[in-house]
């Protein structure tokens, strides 16, 4: 197909691709045997072409590797346990599953304002490459529902190095369209640090599982953002019970050999103390590249997914509620198609 057709029917391939990879599920051999091991791989791309815009968070790339046990782990994850005090260490040492979790990311952020009626003006471009480190701590007792504990580190680079400048218009000229204005006003170079914690309890669970609620928290410190949020969220499953990070479906919580489905919906309300966009570099007088940029942050999701022996699939629709002065959008939507394996 043309790459011109992604341009004019961006949901046509989007059916291409579900079709896609509906075939592929179905016709995977090694998916007809339940798969115990904990090892996975997980590819999401992130792209809001489908709503006819490219701006805001415009695109992503995100790997993940995710294993029972990954000792350098155990070096990095480990501290930050006493952090948060002897209560949750003693809670986390009595979990009854973990898994660990490795991620390579990419976004790709075109920041855009409303200036003389419709005419758009470039704030700002940058690209934010990342490696992460997680662990997931789940807990089953006999008289209580679930509750699930996730730590996280993440070490990044934000700043024209990254390349992203040369990704985005590179992929312009792919599909016919022009270079993107505002490269010319990023962030400095510099690196990224944040160390991340959450807590994830359900608060319903239907007799067989099959539906389900939770309400979440959890809070990043560091740069680029430092930031607290809340959450609610719900879904309904048959044989495919989903991992949620941040209120996005991660990963399955286990392969099984029988197809499976999950349909689910969140909402989540974040502050952010300290924001590089708004506040520059820490201990700096860097000017604000999002002038008038809110603290309060309002996201939701929706989306689907289907599971069949060792693979899954997942869409899902994100929306952020207009968080800048003069931001082109009410609410600004994009989506994400995540492919999960087990082997």
């Amino acid at each position: 197909m043309p790459f011109s057709l992604l341009k004019k029917n961006p949901r046509l391939i989007l059916k291409q691709v579900i079709l896609i990879l509906g075939f592929l599920l179905s016709t995977a051999a090694q998916s007809a045997d339940q798969k115990n091991t904990q090892k996975n791989f997980t590819i999401q791309i992130d792209n809001d072409i489908l709503f006819g815009t490219d701006r805001e968070y415009t695109g992503g790339l995100k790997l993940y590797y995710n294993d029972a046990h990954l000792k350098l782990n155990d070096q990095l994850i480990t501290p930050i346990k006493s952090l948060l005090g002897s209560y949750f260490s003693k809670s986390l040492a009595t979990s009854t599953r973990r898994q660990d979790q490795f991620e390579f990311s990419m976004e790709i952020y075109t920041i855009r304002q409303k200036s003389n009626g419709k005419t758009l003006q470039s704030l700002t471009n940058t690209a934010w490459a990342s490696l992460s480190l997680k662990r997931f701590y789940q807990f089953n007792t006999a008289n209580a529902l679930p509750i699930y504990y996730h730590l996280g580190m993440r070490l990044g680079w934000i700043g024209p190095s990254n390349g992203g400048e040369q990704i985005q218009n590179g992929f312009h000229h792919l599909i016919g369209n022009k270079s993107e204005k505002g490269w010319d006003k990023q962030p400095f170079d510099q690196p990224t640090f944040q160390l991340g914690f959450e807590r994830q309890s359900l608060i319903y669970q239907s007799p067989h599982k099959t539906l389900n609620a939770y309400w979440t928290s959890w809070g990043e410190v560091g740069s680029p953002r430092t930031d607290l949020y809340l959450g609610i969220g719900g879904y309904l499953q048959k044989n495919a019970h989903p991992i949620f990070y941040h209120n996005f479906p991660n990963r399955p919580i286990e392969h099984n050999s029988d197809w499976g489905y999950f349909l689910f919906t969140n909402i989540s309300l974040s502050y952010d103390f300290y924001n590089l966009m708004r506040d520059g570099r820490p201990f700096t007088k860097d000017p604000p590249l999002i002038p008038q940029l809110s603290p309060w942050r309002l996201k939701s999701h929706v989306g689907l997914g289907i599971q069949h022996g060792a693979h899954s699939f997942s869409f899902t629709v994100t929306r952020w509620q207009q968080f800048y002065a003069k931001q082109p959008e009410t609410a600004f939507h994009f989506a994400s198609l995540v492919y999960n394996f087990a082997y």
